[in-house]
Order: C-alpha cells, then structure tokens, then sequence
C-alpha cells in the first residue's frame, strides 16, 4: 500500500519539476521519472535516510537504458542543470519543485493512505 502511494502522492513534485526544468532539446523534462521503494542498506547510509524510514521517494532522471529506449542521449548535464558548473551557474529546477509541493505532497500522502486503509478494510470485512 504505501509504496504505491508514496509514488502517487510525488505525481505533483513530479509535474512540478518537468515545468521547471530548463528546456534546450527537452530531453531533460522527458528523462524525469519519480523513483519509490524501500530503503536499501546502500540508502540508509545517506544522511537523508534513517533506521525507521519505511519508503523514500525522489523525482530523478530514468537510468541510461530506459533513457535510450525513449531516444534520448544519457549524460551528465542534469546535474549540472541542477548545481551548476565550473562553467556554468545552476539553474535548479528539482529543488524548487519539491520545496514548494513539500505540503501539498504530505496531505495528498495522508489522502491517499487513508483512502487505501479503508479499501483494504473493506475487503478484509468481505472476504470474512
């Protein structure tokens, strides 16, 4: 249940980020994807994630091979987009987005989650 609601409830981020980020051939916007699973032991080595995080989510770029799939060139520049560059200053595009959805987000979450009880609940009484 609450992986696929995490993943719902990040559709706005998600949004959000694809009309934000900066537009040169558009690959950036299409290459955005919203990634939502348990932690992995790799993940709870970040500082952004805790013993008792049960789901993480983010709005990242898709991996090289889904990227070619879709017909768009696998590289670096969504980073550099994001932070900037020794060459060029950052036009942050994904930050923004989460900061200003951060609320929203939550109380979708929080929508979303009870919705989902109560439809599992309604089946456990069914099938009892």
């Amino acid at each position: 249940i609450l992986v696929p609601a995490v993943r719902e409830a990040m559709k706005p981020v998600l949004a959000m980020a694809q009309a934000k980020a900066p537009v040169d051939t558009g690959g950036l916007a299409l290459s955005l994807q919203i990634e939502a699973r348990r932690p992995t032991r790799r993940d709870r080595r970040s500082k952004y994630v805790t013993e008792t995080d049960t789901v993480i989510a983010a709005v990242t770029t898709a991996s090289g091979k889904k990227l070619a799939k879709m017909g768009i060139e696998s590289d670096a520049r969504a980073i550099a987009q994001e932070f900037g560059s020794a060459r060029n200053q950052a036009h942050p595009y994904l930050r923004p987005a989460l900061e200003s959805m951060a609320q929203s987000t939550v109380n979708l979450l929080s929508g979303i989650l009870a919705r989902r009880i109560e439809q599992f609940k309604a089946k456990q009484k069914w099938q009892n």
